[in-house]
């Protein structure tokens, strides 16, 4: 029988292998719906004109292969250091942690990738 951490680690491979497959899809979702709004708020509304149009695609694929890897981190934490809290509690922890990591990776690459114009 597998345990907890067995299935977060086989899931966060699976989802990994799947963004490859799309190409870096799942990472533009996550840079453009999840992670726009908030470097806008940090950086102005216009921050993201200042990213090259040649480095979006590559900050896509980037983020697919590293945003899923905060899914066993964030299920040890969640589950295992957490595991006084209820269900919800945990589910909400999780969540956070997997939501902080992606928009602290989008951060991190637009200000690596911005150009000042």
């Amino acid at each position: 029988m597998l345990n907890g951490i067995q299935i977060a680690i086989a899931s966060t491979i699976g989802i990994i292998l799947i963004s490859l497959l799309l190409l870096g899809l799942p990472g533009a979702i996550i840079f453009e719906l999840v992670s726009a709004p908030l470097i806008r708020l940090l950086f102005g509304v216009d921050a993201l004109t200042k990213v090259p149009p040649d480095s979006t695609w590559p900050i896509a694929i980037y983020l697919s292969i590293l945003c899923p890897i905060s899914i066993v981190p964030g299920y040890w934490i969640a589950f295992k250091v957490f595991s006084s809290l209820t269900k919800p509690g945990q589910i909400a922890i999780f969540i956070s942690f997997l939501l902080l990591w992606s928009w602290s990776l989008s951060i991190c690459f637009y200000l690596l990738s911005r150009r000042e114009v």
